[in-house]
């Protein structure tokens, strides 16, 4: 009985004003960007050829359909396209285990980062606190049971002072969304309502056996390097003796290393996965933040994750990563790479081969539940990406709620 699937998993949609979500694509939008988060978020179709690569490999593998080229902060779009295809709506906020508001505030706060005062920047998540204020499903637990997703990270949304030089605003600082809990691609690791899912990928398939196709071509890929390092030439150039300097210093002097520095076209993850499908690890210093995309452009290459500091992911994705962090990834503190103390390639090389053909099989098998699957047409019930594991984790956590103080 469908009814009996549900219970206990209802999720009710707020009906926001269009204000705090569809408003904000078009104004988010100009001559190069307007199409940056059609389809349902994912953005355009990728027009990538890749006939080479059929003509080398035949086209298992490569499912053309299943690409897009997909902006790495569309995560609240994309959540909002899956949460309306979500087998258990209602529309009875009474019934609802769950309360989702689809108030898209990573574009809100992106338009006014630079520039604006205060008072813009903090303008929108006022007026959604004014609003929840009125709902009678907010007032009943005081918006416990109520979820934001961002595709940003928590320091955007938790500007401290009101200083027109600090940075961000002050969305999760709002009384009415205090008690909320947020997924977003980076949380704080000092609020324990603030919960990381992964990053978008441009990998969207629809059924799982473009998944399995996918996982078979990385599986047999013949990987010449040992180690990739992928930075961006258009970020800020790191400062001498930052982590990612000496990423980059060790990469630069291995002939073990391949090491890839690409423009706009590091904006299309396929650019950076044709590096990391050639390499058994991939080299994740954190950057301007913690957290990245490249780590799940990474591993979707079936290449392992190599981190230097536990907040790149450990202390991050605790619903999408495993627990035991070396059945996946290789953990080489960040002051003993900064200092020379270690050599990244010497630490990698030690690995027992054994090892590796281990590692790189729990990361092809994590793949999954990594990537947001296509939410324009009906997916198979069999099919759990991530989306389905942030759903199941936050419905696990609000049946564990205290009740409200009344």
């Amino acid at each position: 009985d469908p009814k009996e699937a549900c219970d206990g998993k209802y999720i009710y949609i707020h009906s926001l004003p269009t204000v705090f979500n569809e408003d904000l694509l078009s104004s988010t939008c100009n001559e190069v960007m307007c199409n940056k988060y059609i389809n349902g978020g994912l953005g355009p179709k990728l027009e990538e050829e890749e006939e080479e690569e059929e003509e080398e490999e035949g086209s298992v593998g490569f499912s053309k359909h299943a690409w897009f080229s997909t902006d790495e902060y569309a995560l609240e779009v994309i959540f909002h396209s899956r949460m309306n295809q979500y087998e258990c709506l209602t529309n009875d906020p009474s019934r609802a285990s769950l309360i989702y508001v689809p108030f898209y505030g990573g574009l809100d706060i992106a338009r006014n980062l630079w520039g604006t005062s205060v008072s813009v920047r903090d303008h929108l998540s006022e007026a959604l606190g004014t609003w929840l204020r009125a709902q009678k499903s907010w007032s009943e637990k005081e918006g416990q049971n109520h979820f934001l997703v961002c595709g940003r990270m928590s320091w955007d949304f938790r500007r401290q002072t009101n200083e027109e030089s600090d940075w961000g605003n002050r969305l999760f600082l709002v009384d009415e969304v205090k008690n909320m809990w947020n997924l977003l691609v980076e949380k704080s690791l000092w609020h324990d309502n603030d919960f990381a899912i992964p990053y978008p990928t441009d990998f969207h398939p629809t059924t799982m056996a473009e998944v399995e196709n996918w996982q078979a071509r990385v599986r047999k890929k013949e990987r010449s390097s040992l180690m990739a390092f992928v930075r961006s030439s258009s970020s800020p150039m790191e400062h001498v003796g930052s982590i990612k300097w000496a990423v980059r210093r060790q990469c630069n002097s291995s002939n073990q290393c391949t090491l890839l520095e690409c423009g706009i076209e590091c904006d299309s993850s396929l650019t950076p996965i044709k590096a990391f499908e050639k390499s058994v690890f991939c080299l994740l210093p954190q950057g301007e933040s913690s957290t990245s995309r490249t780590i799940f452009d990474s591993m979707l290459a079936g290449c392992i994750p190599v981190f230097f500091h536990p907040n790149s992911a450990y202390m991050q994705y605790m619903w999408h990563l495993p627990k035991n962090h070396s059945l996946y990834s290789v953990f080489i503190p960040q002051h003993l790479v900064k200092a020379d103390r270690v050599q990244i390639e010497s630490v990698l090389n030690a690995i027992p081969p054994s090892n590796v053909a281990r590692m790189r099989e729990m990361v092809i098998s994590l793949i999954p539940t990594l990537i947001y699957a296509n939410p324009n047409t009906s997916l198979p019930p069999d099919f759990e990406d991530a989306f389905d594991v942030a759903v199941r984790a936050l419905l696990a956590k609000v049946h564990q709620l205290p009740p409200p103080n009344i």
